[in-house]
């Protein structure tokens, strides 16, 4: 659904959202009547949408680090070539703006004396959807955005600053949450979808979203001096977001309607067959890089015998998943294919239809502290760090769409087998990567295995600011992930950026920045910058 003015809505654009949306209604008999929305029904449902967001982004990323096309499906186009217009993934601009208005809409209509939690929620929130905005499009509006009449063409802001007014926003929020006298505020409850509550938590979060701002911003000139963060710490859990995911018409969790089977369940969805593993990454679990059986029985179907491609590749039959010979019939992930019981539930990647929707990982906690501890933003052992993200990552596959680990799995056992099984390699035995350099190839290449299939946008803003996992250039496919049909004409054949919307030329104009391109821009933080 698209909105004219999609920076004018106030509180009434969630509601409008909620035509589109199950999850997102609020009004019983009566979705677009806004004379009952309260913060307590707006906050679940703009939580849930910020959950498909990153589902959209996770999709637009993994597509170029993580997988290749099977056979039988065409109409990849853009997704071949890199040539990406003003038309392509427009959702990842639209959809962020129409979230954050949600959460404007509770900021707006909580009362600063009862509802801090609300407010404090909402801006943290509010943060994370602008800091993957930024991450994908580099300048945008902020100041002016989401303001109402008032400004109705809002500026666009230079990343850097944003990425500054984001920490002001988390500072501002933690120390909110952190004033409220015991028993004084209305609770979050139920209306918390996220976190159930935990205002310890969402300071966790905060501080999450605050370390990774600085750490992608580092050697940028974006921030001076030592940043401080709250006792509370980081995130030691995956921060997943379940409002209650279950079989109904737009009730699944969307990472499972959008690769397993819709509600209807009669057979598996497209997306779910099109994509197959790229043969790069696939080397990241054979041994032919790393072994690592643990996490490889626990993502690929049939392993270690994986279907993979190179992407642009027409696949031969070797490589295609088959069932009973019909093409792109089997997933790559494990479990029960599409069927009409909607498969069993099992563990990795893809749960069960009521499985909770990751938006952060507590794996990339970790490694977030390993790399920020590497270039002196925090104090502490970047090598214990290390281990726990690795150990976080075993945990989130082992779990079950219940979120318990499945029974008889012990992820920090299985996590040593695998450090015990790579001696020689330093991307595994962090003690081997003797400088500064391989430590940090060593912290992005496992945040890379640890968000296969889960978060693809991550991997590829970690390859854009760091270029690891390394990849060689022209290589054949067990060397570089990079479309055959690629038609980048940067160094890597690599696409620098996205392009901002049709809709920004035609309501923004004056505002939108000119002569962006797709191969000669690049978000502030890219290695590829000159």
């Amino acid at each position: 659904m698209k909105k004219l003015f999609k920076y004018i809505f106030t509180g009434a654009s969630a509601l409008i959202l909620a035509s589109c949306n199950n999850f997102l209604d609020v009004n019983g008999n009566n979705p677009n009547s806004p004379t009952t929305a309260t913060p307590e029904l707006v906050l679940p449902q703009a939580i849930t949408y910020m959950a498909n967001n990153f589902v959209n982004y996770s999709d637009y990323g993994r597509t170029i680090i993580y997988i290749a096309n099977a056979g039988g499906y065409g109409g990849w186009g853009t997704q071949f070539t890199y040539d990406y217009t003003n038309s392509n993934f427009n959702n990842l601009f639209t959809s962020v703006y129409d979230n954050v208005l949600d959460f404007e809409f509770v900021i707006k209509n909580s009362d600063a004396a009862t509802g801090p939690y609300f407010i404090a929620a909402s801006n943290i929130s509010k943060a994370f959807l602008y800091m993957n905005l930024v991450n994908e499009f580099n300048d945008v509006p902020f100041t002016e955005a989401a303001k109402g009449a008032d400004f109705l063409t809002p500026k666009y802001d230079k990343a850097q600053d944003i990425y500054k007014g984001l920490v002001t926003i988390l500072d501002d929020a933690i120390a909110q949450i952190k004033a409220v006298p015991p028993g004084s505020a209305l609770q979050l409850g139920g209306a918390d979808v996220l976190f159930k509550g935990d205002m310890n938590k969402w300071i966790q979060f905060a501080n999450t979203i605050k370390l990774k701002l600085y750490v992608y911003a580092n050697g940028k000139g974006v921030f001076t001096g030592q940043p401080t963060f709250s006792a509370e710490g980081f995130l030691t859990d995956d921060a997943m977001v379940n409002p209650g995911y279950e079989k109904l018409d737009g009730k699944q969790n969307p990472w499972w309607n959008r690769h397993h089977s819709d509600y209807n369940q009669a057979a598996q969805v497209a997306y779910g067959r099109q994509y197959i593993a790229n043969t790069f990454t696939l080397q990241f679990y054979n041994g032919n890089k790393i072994t690592d059986e643990g996490r490889g029985k626990a993502t690929y179907r049939l392993w270690p015998t994986v279907a993979t491609n190179h992407m642009g590749n027409a696949p031969t039959p070797d490589n295609l998943p088959t069932i009973g010979g019909t093409l792109g019939s089997s997933p790559f992930y494990i479990g029960t294919p599409g069927a009409t019981t909607g498969g069993q539930n099992t563990i990795g990647t893809l749960k069960g239809l009521a499985m909770s929707q990751p938006i952060m990982l507590a794996a990339e906690s970790h490694f977030l502290q390993a790399e920020a501890m590497v270039n002196g933003i925090l104090t502490g052992d970047a090598a214990v760090a290390f281990k726990a993200g690795i150990e976080a990552s075993f945990k989130y596959l082992y779990k079950g769409a219940d979120g318990g680990v499945a029974a008889g799995k012990d992820p920090a056992a299985d996590a040593a087998k695998y450090i015990a099984a790579n001696p020689n390699s330093p991307l595994v035995n962090f003690v081997l990567a003797d400088t500064k350099e391989k430590k940090v190839e060593a912290i992005v290449t496992q945040k890379f295995i640890a968000y296969n299939n889960i978060g693809g946008h991550i991997a590829w803003e970690d390859f854009r600011r760091t270029g690891y996992p390394t990849i060689v250039a022209n290589g054949s496919s067990t060397q570089t992930f990079v479309s055959t049909k690629s038609n980048a004409t940067t160094v890597d054949k690599l696409p620098g950026r996205l392009l901002y919307p049709v809709s920004e030329f035609t309501l923004n104009a004056d505002n939108v920045p000119k002569d962006v391109t797709v191969f000669g821009s690049y978000v502030f933080y890219d290695r590829r910058n000159k």
